[in-house]
């Protein structure tokens, strides 16, 4: 298997593992949701994704994470449509990530070069003709079924046999449609219809999965952040990475799948991916090159020698641990969210405003494992944290009290990042963002941040309803009695002209002090 040898009509091609950065316009996608949720946060993620080294632009309106439930047609075509156009219009090779043909159909009249089709074609049985007819380029991944009962049907006695028997029939059935095997891409599906278990034996196999009824397809692999790597860097106690703390594994998985041949890799987070896969194509060319006693270095597939064992050597995570929400939290032994810029040293770091809040579950327990994980973030250190406040819920449907606190924190992420490795840790404790104004697991918002004031869609500053929040004021005028939120005067100002009865103190819950790690 090879990546180098491989050309798609209208896109990119190169001599190493091109690079596909994910746009999901969603609130509910499992690392990311909520991110770039509107056209325009969308379309300058895409274009910051591209000047980051991405190759390829998918763009998906569907969530696709373990147990997400459908949206309508109409749904997702409003929401990737203005996204796929604006792209386009600015040079970008857009793929799109999508189930449904009629969606498939708008994104390719509009310039989009790529389908890929979690389904291979199940979901929809029009799109391999749709995709036969406008002699596109189509990603045919495995799958068992929909988010919503996939892992029921992650039942294999040889995962990679099994996998490639069905991907095989998938891809007889979509060019018996009419669509040119020249222009099909497999995907083994990681974590579709897979338990963590399953996974490195795909991977470590992705030369078997690459040749289908005795012809080579090329190979994109999407391992970007998926449970099966937290689950291998799990804490002592079992406790998964977060979503973004596994960027760093995505990217040796990427220098891997690249150097075993991978066409194309799917990530969310595309500097280090950039990276790994030019420091693969140049370990390949050094194995091709001819040794001093006259014999070629290449063995294998795609100019490296296939690994032994499961990815060499490195086998299935052995502590386990799954989604869903969790109590306190567990502690870990390091630093490890979010994304340190070159610039963020001691120099530069600034002060920041965090806002957090629960009302499912073990709320005190979720606070408290909380403020943990904050106190964990790279370059960040957390200075005060308040009182905790009962709160009545504002809007949104019947639902249970929330705890909320405020902690202020100094940091040298941007302010970018640090909101990136707050979804990390909101993810980790099981939040889903489905429902407007509805109970949440875990809920965490940047108040303010070094009296920055932007109006970004994906980052307003500071917080656009902070001022109207008791809840919010209360706390950090007690952890900061002189704050000023920027834009709106003094926070005891602001606070003397609220109403206080949906909000009481709760001494008898108290969160970690700063400096609390463990």
């Amino acid at each position: 298997m090879t990546s180098t040898a491989v050309s798609l009509p209208g896109l990119p091609s190169a001599d190493r593992c091109l690079v596909m950065g994910v746009v999901n316009v969603t609130p509910d996608s499992f690392s990311d949701g909520g991110l770039w949720y509107g056209a325009a946060a969308a379309i300058a993620h895409g274009l910051d994704l591209l000047a980051q080294g991405a190759d390829i632009v998918d763009v998906g309106g569907e969530s696709t994470r373990p147990g997400a439930q459908r949206i309508t047609e109409a749904e997702e075509l409003s929401r990737v449509g203005p996204v796929v156009t604006g792209l386009v219009r600015s040079g970008v090779p857009v793929s799109i990530d999508t189930m449904r043909a009629r969606v498939a159909e708008f994104a390719l009249g509009a310039g989009a070069h790529l389908v890929n089709d979690v389904s291979g074609g199940l979901a929809d049985p029009d799109m391999p003709r749709l995709v036969a007819a406008a002699r596109a380029s189509y990603v045919v991944m495995h799958w068992r079924g929909h988010s919503r009962d996939m892992h029921r049907r992650a039942v294999y006695a040889d995962v990679v046999g099994e996998v490639r028997d069905e991907l095989a029939r998938r891809v007889d059935a979509v060019v018996a449609a009419g669509v040119d095997p020249a222009r099909i891409v497999v995907d083994p599906g990681l974590g579709f219809g897979k338990r963590p278990e399953h996974n490195w034996p795909l991977l470590a196999s992705l030369a078997d999965i690459a040749v289908l009824g005795g012809r080579t397809f090329p190979v994109l692999v999407g391992a970007s952040r998926k449970r099966f790597l937290g689950l291998l860097l799990a804490a002592p106690d079992g406790t998964p990475r977060s979503f973004t703390g596994s960027d760093q594994a995505t990217a040796a998985v990427t220098a891997l799948a690249a150097a075993a041949g991978a066409w194309c890799v799917r990530v969310h987070q595309v500097p280090p991916s950039a990276d790994a896969v030019r420091v693969a194509a140049a370990w390949a060319r050094e194995t091709r090159g001819p040794r001093e006693d006259g014999e070629s270095r290449q063995g294998g597939f795609g100019g490296m020698a296939p690994p032994q064992g499961r990815f060499g050597g490195m086998g299935p995570p052995k502590s386990g641990g799954g989604q869903g929400e969790r109590g306190a939290g567990a502690p870990r032994a390091r630093k490890q969210r979010g994304v340190v810029p070159p610039e963020a040293t001691e120099s530069a770091r600034r002060r920041a405003v965090l806002a957090v809040g629960s009302n499912l579950g073990d709320r005190a327990g979720t606070l408290t494992g909380c403020m943990k994980a904050i106190g964990r973030i790279s370059d960040t250190d957390v200075l005060a944290v308040s009182p905790v406040y009962e709160t009545a819920p504002v809007g949104g449907p019947p639902q249970r009290d929330y705890l909320n606190a405020v902690l202020v924190v100094e940091t040298g992420l941007r302010p970018r990042d640090l909101l990136a490795a707050a979804r990390g840790i909101e993810a980790d404790f099981g939040r889903v963002r489905d429902v407007r104004f509805g109970p949440r697991t875990l809920d965490i918002d940047i108040i303010s941040y070094a009296g920055q004031v932007s109006d970004e869609p994906e980052l307003t500053l500071p917080h656009p309803r902070a001022h109207e929040r008791a809840f919010v004021l209360a706390p950090w005028h007690d952890v900061d009695p002189a704050a000023e939120l920027p834009g709106r005067g003094s926070v005891q100002r602001l606070l003397a002209g609220l109403d206080r009865s949906g909000i009481r103190r709760r001494p008898d819950v108290v969160l970690p002090s700063p400096g609390c790690r463990s």
